[in-house]
């Protein structure tokens, strides 16, 4: 009989528990979320096309991109110099992970997107030739589509501080259009937001 007391007040104990870790959400999932210190554009050649916003602002736990540009002349010859530089802590020690020149970037502006958020994004309207009014809010980078494409599978890659420089130009680098610098790191955290219950 003393066995029966003494199991029944194991399980339940176990149960009170368990109501314990789930009431305090400890076994929320980590999230790991991007923190932009510099984006910039720089308009090279103001003829061809002139950055009105770029900026980014936070929402709750996320950080997003705005840019507004207006293209003033059709491109559709667009290349682009691509560097990515991975950093200790502070942006100290920054060594070049990975530098791309891409020719012929209207066929390839899919890939070129693919690790940025498409849930918030509305860069999947970007579309060649470029020209006109370009509105773009919310974009932010997916954490770990960043880092499956930048990081070796061992590499704690959210420990890192990156640094990206993208420059464009015509073919043949014959005009130089627009410049951009963009300085991030990740935070790690529990997310407090619980489903409700019904």
């Amino acid at each position: 009989m003393k066995f029966i007391c003494l199991l029944f007040t194991y399980l339940y104990a176990i149960f009170i528990l368990i109501q314990l870790i789930d009431s305090t959400t400890v076994l929320s999932s980590l999230k790991r979320e991007v923190r932009f210190t510099v984006f910039e554009l720089v308009s090279v050649n103001k003829t061809v096309a002139t950055i009105q916003r770029a900026t980014f602002k936070q929402f709750y736990d996320k950080q997003m991109l705005f840019v507004h540009a207006l293209v003033h002349e059709s491109i559709s010859d667009l290349e682009v110099t691509f560097s990515v530089s991975k950093c200790k802590e502070h942006f100290i020690d920054c060594v070049n992970v990975v530098s791309y020149e891409i020719q012929n970037v209207c066929s390839k502006l899919k890939l070129l997107t693919q690790f940025s958020d498409d849930k918030t994004s509305n860069s999947q309207f970007l579309s060649c030739p470029l020209m006109g009014d370009y509105d773009f809010k919310n974009v932010s980078i997916e954490a770990n589509k960043f880092g499956t494409m930048f990081s070796f599978p061992t590499d704690k890659w959210w420990e890192n501080y990156w640094k990206f420089k993208v420059t464009s130009y015509t073919k043949g680098k014959q005009v130089s259009l627009v410049d951009a610098y963009v300085d991030f790191y990740f935070i790690e955290f529990r997310s407090r937001n619980r489903p409700l219950k019904n």
